[in-house]
């Protein structure tokens, strides 16, 4: 059964307001025109905002975004429940991009990117069947984990950073 359970590009949302679809649990954060597309574009840290879905996560599922967290070595997070054991996590280092799943203080399974700088866009890919999951960032697999623990709600909890002089993008 592979259908889209929620599909966002901010068409329906004016320019500078807070996405209407999604819900605010901090920071500031607005739709945007950047680069030629509309983003949800957050200039404080932490910025963390939700997404109702219509049903609950199934047990294979995919999720895609393009990405840019904003500031250096600051975590992006994206959690499929709430308290999971697992998060799927995505960071700018020194010259490049560090992705993977992991707890809030240590990682499970998480691999780098050198071909991703700094303020570039990169695609984003969750890949979950199970408690089997794949994360890609770019075009490199960043982590194969055959037991991460996401676990599933109808909420998706979205945090990252940014500031007004480098904001973060999704």
């Amino acid at each position: 059964d592979e259908r889209p359970i929620f599909v966002e590009d901010f068409a329906r949302d004016r320019v500078g307001d807070f996405p209407r679809r999604f819900g605010l649990v901090k920071g500031n954060v607005e739709v945007a025109e950047w680069n030629g597309a509309r983003w949800l574009r957050g200039t404080s840290w932490p910025t963390i905002v939700t997404i109702t879905l219509p049903e609950a996560l199934p047990e294979r599922f995919t999720v895609e975004m393009d990405v840019v967290p904003g500031r250096a070595n600051n975590t992006m997070e994206i959690l499929f429940a709430e308290n999971p054991t697992h998060r799927v996590r995505a960071r700018y280092f020194g010259d490049g991009v560090t992705a993977g799943i992991g707890t809030e203080n240590s990682s499970l399974a998480e691999g780098n990117t050198r071909s991703i700088k700094l303020g570039e866009v990169f695609p984003l890919r969750i890949m979950v069947d199970g408690s089997y999951a794949k994360v890609y960032a770019g075009d490199t697999r960043v982590a194969n984990a055959p037991n991460a623990q996401l676990g599933r709600s109808n909420v998706i909890t979205i945090e990252f950073p940014g500031t007004e002089e480098t904001p973060g993008f999704v």
